[in-house]
């Protein structure tokens, strides 16, 4: 909680990773997206995502969100 307080105070955007995702089956793992939306719902600067780095799930949509972020002027999606 402390990073996401950090975050909102210095307006900064916040990208949250739920790891080990491929360990969920379908129905946990939107369960668990649910939970920590609820969390950051009070965060406007927070996102989050599931990712597993085994299964490469989620890859996609990080790298999208870092091209936001560090290359806003192309917004590369690959």
């Amino acid at each position: 909680m402390m990073l996401l307080n950090w975050s909102k105070a210095a307006q900064m955007p916040i990208h949250l990773l739920l790891t080990k995702s491929d360990k969920l089956k379908p129905n946990q793992a939107r369960n668990q997206i649910f939970q920590a939306k609820k969390v950051i719902e009070d965060y406007p600067n927070a996102s989050i995502q599931l990712f597993s780095s085994t299964k490469k799930t989620g890859l996609k949509e990080l790298k999208t969100r870092l091209n936001q972020w560090l290359l806003p002027e192309t917004a590369i999606t690959e």
